[in-house]
């Protein structure tokens, strides 16, 4: 009997492992398609910047000046509202993940106590 409590206690701890595990390798993913996300953000703002010290280089009529800031700027929250939302479809895939991890592990957590309680009343027995 107590070697079979001393199995289950294993079990128990390997899943507890296994599950520390994937909850890093969720938040891993997480993190990187999210720093992917930031860097599209990055390169848009420094597209722009560039764009707009062209625009004020080659500055010669004020209306067509405004026009194209106009132009830019349409463009620039355009992109901004694309990342934006692939943001938003990540959050949704990572909130899935876990409510799929956490499901998975409260099986696996009320098997374990179900099998340490079977284990219990047979070596009480």
């Amino acid at each position: 009997m107590k070697n079979e409590m001393f199995e289950n206690l294993t079990a128990f701890n390997q899943g507890i492992f296994n599950n520390a595990k994937q909850l890093y390798e969720i938040n891993v993913r997480a993190g990187e398609k999210l720093t992917e996300n930031q860097m599209q953000f990055t390169s848009m703002y420094i597209e722009n910047s560039i764009k707009q010290m062209e625009l004020a280089r080659d500055f010669k009529d004020p209306k067509a000046y405004m026009v194209s800031q106009s132009e830019m700027a349409k463009q620039c929250a355009d992109k901004a509202v694309s990342i934006n939302k692939e943001a938003v479809v990540i959050a949704a895939d990572v909130r899935n993940e876990l409510k799929t991890w956490f499901e998975t592990g409260l099986q696996q957590a009320t098997s374990a106590v179900e099998e340490g309680v079977s284990a219990s009343k047979k070596a009480a027995a």
